[in-house]
Parts: C-alpha cells; sequence; structure tokens
C-alpha cells in the first residue's frame, strides 16, 4: 500500500498523505492501526529518524472516507462479508467494539473496527456507553447508546443515537447529510423531557456500506424502532428526512402521533433554476474526481450565508463522507414509493403536521411545503428565520423549541 502504483506521486494514498501533511508510509501504518484495536506494525529501519518518523503515524487521524478509499484501492470492501457455499448474503457493519453482530449466522464476516471519522474525537465505543461516561469535548460522532447496523433478507437495524427518556421524537436528516446533524438536538430534547432517537439512513454515514438490491428507508426506520421498543412517535424530518417521514406515515399512520416536515420538496416537482445550478456543479466536480470542489458547492447550495463557520464546518465533513460514499459504493436503489401508490394517501392522513422551511432556502423548498401543508391541512408554513436548507443544523435551539412547542399540543 505504501510502495508502488498505489504511492506514486498524484496517486490515491499520496493524496491522503499530502492531506495530512505525511507521506504514504505514514498513511499505511496508520490505516493499520485503524482497523484493529490490537495491532502491532513493525516497520523495518535501522534509523532512529526513521523511527520516529514511524511513531508520528500513530498520530494521524483518517476520516471515513479516506478510510475507505484506502480499502477500496487496495482491492477490499469496509463492513462485507463473503458468504461460503449454501450461505445467505449479509452484511455486517459494526459501530462499536462490542461487535453486537450475528457474525455466525455468516460463514465468513470481516467487521470494521472503532475509527475516529473526525480527527479530535473518540472512536465509536462498545454499545451500551452512555452519553454521560463520555468527556463532554470529546463527543463528536457519539450521543447517548451507540448501537450496530446489521443486515440480512429480512430486518435492518439503522445505526441510530438516542438520548433522555420520555415521549419519543424520531430524528431524520438531509439527503447530504448523516445522524450527526441532530447531535445539538438530542440533548436539548433529552433535557427538555423527551426521547430523542436519530438514524442514519440507508446510504447514508454509518449506513453508508449497504448493499442490497433496493433500499427500503421507510421500513428500515420502523424496524429500528421496533428493535428499540417504540411503538408511537413523533417524526421531524429535513429534506430527504422529511419524504422518509411522510412514508412512514403513509405505511403505519397508526403509529405516528406527530409528523414536522422542514425544506420539503417532491421529486416530481420541476427545479428552480437555483436548485438545477446546485445539482449542476456537484455533477460537475465529481466527473472531475474533484470531491473538494463537491463539498463546496453543496456547502455555499445547502448552507446560508448567515450559517456560522462551525455549522458550515460540520456540513462539509458529512457532504464530504456522503459524497465518497456515493462514488465508492454507488446510489442505493430504492423500492418503490410507498406515496407513488396511491395518490390520495397524503390527504388521507390525520396526523398532527407542521410543515416549516429556512428563510433562506431555495424557491423549490416553499413551492414544496406550501404544498405539502395544503395536502395535510396542516396551516401556514413556518419560516425559520436566518437559516438556508439545513435549517435545524444552522437554528438548533430555534428548531428544537418549535418542535417542543408542536409536541406540547399534541394529544397525551
Amino acid at each position: 500500500m505504501a510502495a508502488g502504483q498505489l504511492a506514486r506521486p498524484r496517486g490515491p494514498v499520496d493524496h491522503i498523505a499530502a492531506a495530512h501533511h505525511s507521506t504514504p508510509s505514514n498513511v499505511a501504518l496508520s490505516w493499520l492501526l485503524h482497523r484493529f484495536d490490537a495491532t502491532l506494525p513493525i516497520p523495518g529501519t535501522s534509523k532512529v529518524a526513521h523511527l520516529e518518523e514511524n511513531l508520528a503515524a500513530s498520530r494521524i487521524r483518517l476520516y471515513v472516507y479516506e478510510l475507505r478509499r484506502s480499502m477500496r484501492v487496495a482491492g477490499r470492501h469496509v463492513g462485507a462479508a463473503h458468504p461460503g457455499p449454501g450461505t445467505s448474503r449479509r452484511l455486517v457493519w459494526c459501530a462499536g467494539g462490542g461487535h453486537e453482530v450475528l457474525a455466525a449466522e455468516a460463514t465468513r464476516c470481516e467487521v470494521m473496527p472503532p475509527v475516529s471519522p473526525i480527527p479530535g474525537t473518540v472512536p465509536r465505543r462498545a454499545t451500551g456507553q452512555s452519553l454521560a461516561s463520555l468527556e463532554p469535548h470529546r463527543i463528536d460522532r457519539i450521543a447517548g447508546t451507540t448501537h450496530c447496523f446489521r443486515e440480512n433478507q429480512a430486518t435492518v437495524i439503522l445505526p441510530f443515537d438516542e438520548a433522555g427518556q420520555g415521549r419519543p421524537i424520531v430524528l431524520l436528516h438531509a439527503r447530504p447529510a448523516d445522524r450527526t446533524m441532530w447531535r445539538a438536538h438530542l440533548r436539548l430534547l433529552a433535557e427538555a423531557g423527551l426521547r430523542a432517537i436519530a438514524m442514519d439512513l440507508p446510504g447514508h454515514g454509518d449506513a453508508a456500506t449497504a448493499r442490497r438490491d433496493e433500499v427500503t428507508p421507510w421500513a428500515d426506520v420502523l424496524d429500528t424502532l421496533d428493535h428499540l421498543g417504540v411503538d408511537r412517535f413523533t417524526l421531524a424530518g429535513n429534506s430527504l428526512g422529511a419524504l422518509v417521514a411522510l412514508q412512514i406515515a403513509v405505511s403505519e399512520p397508526w403509529r405516528v402521533q406527530g409528523l414536522v416536515s422542514i425544506g420539503y420538496r417532491p421529486h416530481d416537482l420541476p427545479p428552480s433554476s437555483r436548485l438545477q445550478t446546485a445539482w449542476d456543479r456537484e455533477r460537475a466536480a465529481l466527473e472531475a474526481d474533484n470531491i473538494e470542489a463537491a463539498v463546496q458547492a453543496g456547502v455555499e447550495a445547502w448552507t446560508s450565508p448567515k450559517a456560522s463557520d462551525d455549522v458550515r464546518a460540520q456540513a462539509a465533513v458529512m457532504m464530504r463522507n456522503q459524497l465518497v460514499a456515493r462514488v465508492t459504493f454507488g446510489e442505493p436503489k430504492v423500492a418503490a414509493d410507498p406515496l407513488s401508490k396511491d395518490t390520495g394517501a397524503l390527504r388521507a392522513l390525520t396526523v398532527p403536521t407542521l410543515v416549516g422551511v429556512g428563510e433562506l432556502d431555495m424557491p423549490d423548498f416553499f413551492e414544496g411545503g406550501a404544498g405539502l401543508s395544503d395536502e395535510l391541512g396542516a396551516g401556514e408554513v413556518v419560516v425559520l428565520s436566518d437559516a438556508g436548507h439545513l435549517a435545524p443544523l444552522e437554528r438548533p435551539e430555534a428548531f428544537c423549541a418549535l418542535l417542543l412547542d408542536f409536541m406540547g399540543r399534541l394529544p397525551a
């Protein structure tokens, strides 16, 4: 990995090394250290200077997309199971050192160990470690108890974070993001007496390694809630999450106590010139194999000019991981949309609903929100001031206040 074609100038490993101001050999050593908790690389050297250089590999923190790219160029795939004769295909992604996966059901499994997705954060912990047991300044991609992603033909348990006790509120992220967009909301909602649950949808975050003929995000969320023992709940979704929330609501409406939709746009709505330009910029950057340009285009499109530097940085990390996962694994094929099976399904819903949009979002989502509110009889669309498409990410306190007010008016 640290020599030959992989480490050639401007090659994949050399590119990662340059990003960390390091060398291909140190990236290879860091990759090994990220792979397993108990790893002892023994690089051969007779020079003290080389030994000190090798020791520096322990200080490199690789991003998720760099780990995936490293494994891909080495001819391997993150989290892929290799079933033997007569064994059903099974993918295993473990989010903690506790390896809560029934790996024995497959003849041969490979489990990706804990990694630090973002420099300065802690790796995924074993199942059962609580939010309170972690140092507050080191909590990033961990909130509440972290569990595993498991997949077989029957059911999927999506990666999730949760915090608090009380009435359940399920948080579903936008398309260019993952469940970490809700990290500030989990604590705020838990402090308000709710049980807040954030999930990675298929093809995003820690569920980006999922490979099936078809994915059913709405069914996967319901399976995960069954796993958590949650029967009835309120759904809050942003963008893609808003769509999945609607799909859940029409699939099992008796379980949904309330519905909050932010930044919704039906897929059959013709895009505005602003939205089409955002798509074109991202597509051109990816075709040029320029992930960073695609990330920058996404940050400019989906966050507002008033977003803080911290928000834009967090959005960039999520978008980078999502884009690289898309390039690496491809877009997951989504099963037939339950909304398309019955054109009157939304109008038939009687679930209390709140529809909102960021003040600085594209016109598509104002139009989409107005149409959705009309179909659901939700009343006037709520506008979150000084926010773009990822309004909950930009304005977590304001969004949580809106959510708490809405849930306070729901029937007990």
